[in-house]
């Protein structure tokens, strides 16, 4: 299962290390790896959210469904194609992008 970097079997963090893993959204298959992530996001955003893109819920809010509207893009520019369905990693993905989407 992911886990957030920098939790108690990892070393100590940085002060600016990201407490997750940028590419662990690729790896999500369960509704308890999501709410791992989401955590660790949450713990990045605790010590580090004023470097976000969208430090705010707001500005986080659009930029989360403004990605989401052009996923299909960004998915492709990674040479993915875009689940249909959607799935765990997607709604990750989604949100770890919401950090920084313009």
């Amino acid at each position: 299962m992911p886990r957030a970097m920098g939790s108690v079997e990892n070393e100590p963090m940085e002060p600016n290390e990201p407490v997750v893993d940028m590419n662990l959204g690729d790896e999500i298959q369960t509704r308890e790896e999501l709410a791992t992530f989401v955590r660790g996001l949450r713990e990045e955003f605790l010590r580090q959210g004023q470097e976000w893109e969208n430090a705010d819920l707001d500005t986080f809010l659009e930029a989360l469904a403004a990605w989401i509207d052009d996923a299909e893009g960004s998915y492709r520019d990674f040479g993915k194609e875009l689940p249909r369905e959607g799935d765990w990693t997607f709604f990750a993905q989604s949100l770890r992008a919401a950090t920084m989407y313009e």
